[in-house]
């Protein structure tokens, strides 16, 4: 008996065929005269997640640290000169970092008990927030940079002007 490309039986729903190299079952949907699938299939629904510990850790962490120093970056006038970047002591910001992820990690534990759907919910707002926190602080720096510019321009154009003869 050949199992080779034979049709599988008992579901109208899975057709498919049995691979002879693999012995694996293959699946192709049954196509309607226009090319589209019969129906839509339905969403798989997980009664169980496996978490790399150390992974959730790490981006945990990596979110607390975004936001920590989010909370933390601001613009600073130097009256007369420039503008700069200013951020908390290094000693502060990983107190915070520490009570952000402890914070996070209890907010975590909490998601999981509450279902599959409810802790990859959790943990897509926390990589979005992450990101959001990170060009927050991005945009600091190119604001910084963009004022230093323009202070720049207007002393170049001061001076351009001081240097012209009275007369002109």
């Amino acid at each position: 008996m050949t199992t080779s490309n034979r049709t599988l039986t008992g579901s109208s729903h899975h057709p498919g065929h049995i691979d002879s190299g693999t012995l694996g079952r293959q699946h192709s949907r049954s196509q309607t005269l226009a090319g589209a699938p019969r129906h839509k299939p339905s969403p798989t629904r997980l009664n169980a997640l496996i978490f790399d510990e150390e992974f959730i850790t790490r981006f945990l962490s990596s979110v607390a640290h975004a936001i920590v120093l989010q909370r933390n970056t601001k613009v600073v006038w130097v009256e007369y000169r420039t503008a700069q970047v200013e951020s908390a002591d290094i000693n502060r910001i990983n107190s915070e970092k520490v009570e952000m992820e402890m914070h996070l990690y209890d907010s975590f534990v909490t998601a999981m008990t509450r279902g599959p759907a409810r802790v990859m919910r959790y943990l897509n707002l926390q990589g979005e927030l992450r990101t959001r926190s990170l060009e927050s602080v991005q945009g600091v720096y190119r604001d910084v940079s963009q004022i230093n510019q323009g202070v720049e321009d207007q002393t170049k154009r001061g001076i351009a002007r001081l240097s012209l003869p009275s007369g002109a």
